[in-house]
Parts: structure tokens; sequence; C-alpha cells
């Protein structure tokens, strides 16, 4: 799941843009997704919902309530 709808923007290297954003945002030790030990699912789940700045937001017919929470915590449990 995680590689279907967020590893293009989001994880590292040139022009993922989600990565270049956080960045400039919040630094680059917090710019890679999968990197980051701060995030809840509950913020995740929210994110992906709502969208935040330049992420548009996901609607439940593109990734369901159950696929976004095993996403969440596959984003916040590679981190812990």
């Amino acid at each position: 799941m995680y590689g279907e709808y967020c590893a293009d923007c989001h994880d590292g290297g040139q022009g993922r843009p989600g990565t270049m954003q956080l960045a400039a945002r919040s630094g680059a030790e917090r710019s890679i997704l999968l990197s980051r030990t701060d995030l809840s699912p509950e913020f995740v789940i929210s994110t992906v919902r709502n969208g935040l700045q330049m992420m548009p937001p996901f609607r439940p017919t593109e990734i369901t309530d159950s696929e976004l929470v095993a996403l969440a915590q596959y984003v916040v449990g590679t981190n812990e």
C-alpha cells in the first residue's frame, strides 16, 4: 500500500515532492516519511483523508478506511 500511494512523493531521493516539501518545512532529518519517529497513526490518517498543504486528500473510494488504518500502522511501525 505504501509503495502504491506514498512512495513516489515520500521516499528519499531527488524529485520526491512530499520529501522536498517536508525538508523545506521541517529539515532534512524529518523529510523522509518512513524515517520519522514523531508521527502517530491518527495524524497519518487525518493527513491522508484531509490533505495537507500540497498533498491532496484521498477519498474512501481511493483508500478504504481499513486500508488507511493499515497504511498508518505501517508508516508509524517502521520506526517503533
